[in-house]
């Protein structure tokens, strides 16, 4: 009941502002947490489809497809927080996994060469990643 009077509170202010994305992400939000994975995927893209660049409605928008394993759209998303904070190192991480699960490992193998240099801590955050992102570097050795 909490969550269908959430979406039905979300639905109403979107239709009177139908140009900001981040409302369709908490809807995308709500909507994969009810079991709803094809509305959620359908606000998502709503949602991607009006986005303008904003930092906030991007780590939204990155936890969700985060959530629902869709790494390339993360990416997408994250490289955005990425672009406007660069001393986010925790969200240049999530970028270099998102880039390397989406199956880009040359750029999420650079990524995480810079961070070893400015954030070494970081990459303790997540040893199996950093396990995995290794192996790669020695492969292409």
């Amino acid at each position: 009941a909490v969550y269908a009077a959430a979406r039905d509170i979300l639905s109403r202010y979107l239709a009177l502002v139908p140009e900001l994305s981040e409302p369709y992400f908490v809807l995308a939000q709500l909507d994969f947490a009810t079991g709803n994975e094809a509305a959620a995927a359908e606000d998502a893209e709503k949602g991607k489809a009006v986005y303008r660049g904003d930092i906030k409605t991007a780590r939204r928008a990155a936890g969700y497809y985060i959530t629902v394993s869709d790494f390339g759209n993360a990416a997408l998303f994250l490289l955005d927080i990425v672009r406007e904070a660069p001393d986010d190192t925790a969200s240049a991480y999530d970028l270099a996994k998102a880039l390397y699960l989406s199956g880009d490992k040359a750029a999420a193998a650079a990524l995480v060469a810079g961070l070893r240099e400015r954030a070494p801590t970081v990459l303790e955050t997540d040893p199996d990643f950093l396990a995995a992102i290794t192996a790669y570097e020695q492969s292409i050795q």
